[in-house]
């Protein structure tokens, strides 16, 4: 579990990934949420913010947002990247914060560790709606290929991890609260070279099984000859009404 201090020493990195990011993942989750609980006008906390991402999405349509995160470091990242006069920022842990609304629409994507209770306490921060956005898949089309000829395991996506929606859904469904769900494909195309393939795998490969392994997947032996890989997302938007949590 990362702790504060790591994510303050990740900051930099994360926003700068968040950045490069080819996915117009934000515009569509919160185009989503929007069209099933409209956010004009509307109070919103984007919990866990991190760099931002989904805050300046989410100012261009609501009333104000509040960006939350308990990383002084990713605030100030978001803060860089977002200067709508509609934004404000809030240094906190929502885990800690009173059980009570302080936004009309919570907003939540991508939290690591989700567990039931923390469930709960989401809703309570929400006066009407709850937004849940998780990556549930990733998977690359060569890395997957490499892994099975070198006959290694592949290595987890730590952000692609389908227990945080089913955890969710499991909650919603014993107390019978209906929650509305939006599913989003992307596949994008990358340029890769045997040699980045090795790397993301992290395992020991001698030379032979390297070259033997680039022509498998490119038909040249040569390593660091360039190819095209597919890599395919998936994410899941749970988004249930706060009112009917029981009091």
């Amino acid at each position: 579990m990362f702790t504060q201090a790591d994510w303050d020493a990740f900051a930099k990195v994360y926003a700068s990934v968040q950045d490069h990011s080819q996915l117009p993942l934000a515009r569509n989750i919160v185009g989503a949420l929007d069209q099933v609980s409209p956010l004009a006008g509307r109070t919103v906390a984007d919990v866990a913010a991190g760099s931002g991402r989904y805050t300046g999405v989410l100012a261009q349509t609501a009333g104000q947002v509040t960006a939350i995160d308990w990383s002084e470091a990713m605030l100030r990242e978001a803060q860089r990247r977002v200067t709508a006069p509609n934004v404000a920022y809030r240094q906190a842990n929502w885990r800690k914060l009173p059980a009570r609304p302080i936004a009309q629409v919570v907003f939540l994507s991508q939290f690591p560790g989700l567990v039931p209770a923390d469930l709960p306490r989401l809703t309570a921060l929400a006066s009407e709606t709850v937004a849940l956005n998780c990556q549930v898949l990733q998977n690359d089309t060569l890395l997957t290929q490499a892994a099975l000829a070198l006959g290694v395991s592949l290595p987890p996506v730590l952000q692609a991890d389908a227990s945080r929606i089913e955890i969710a859904q499991e909650w919603l469904a014993i107390r019978r609260i209906q929650a509305a769900q939006k599913e989003f494909d992307y596949s994008i195309e990358e340029t890769v070279t045997t040699t980045d393939l090795i790397r993301d795998l992290g395992v020991p490969v001698s030379g032979t099984e390297a070259r033997a392994l680039a022509k498998t997947l490119s038909g040249y032996p040569d390593q660091e000859q360039p190819f095209q890989t597919t890599i395919r997302y998936h994410y899941t938007l749970l988004i249930w009404p706060s009112q009917t949590q029981p009091r």
